[in-house]
C-alpha cells in the first residue's frame, strides 16, 4: 500500500525540516517529487541518507 501525500509531507518535514523542503507533490501513486529551498539543502538531505520510511528505503 502506498503512503498518502499527507503522510510523506509529515515525514520529510519532521526529519528534514520545514526550511529545507518547500513542497512535496505526488506524481503518481507511490511516487513523490520533493522541491527544496536550495541545492545546498537538497545536497544535505542526500548526504545524510538513507531515509527509512515505513521500514522501506526512501529512494531519492
Amino acid at each position: 500500500m502506498s503512503p498518502s501525500l499527507y503522510t510523506v509531507k509529515n515525514y520529510v518535514r519532521k526529519r528534514w525540516g520545514d526550511e529545507r523542503v518547500v513542497s512535496v507533490q505526488e506524481q503518481r501513486r507511490g511516487v513523490f517529487i520533493f522541491f527544496f529551498e536550495s541545492k545546498i539543502n537538497m545536497d544535505e538531505v542526500m548526504e545524510k541518507g538513507p531515509w527509512p520510511f515505513d521500514n522501506q528505503p526512501l529512494i531519492l
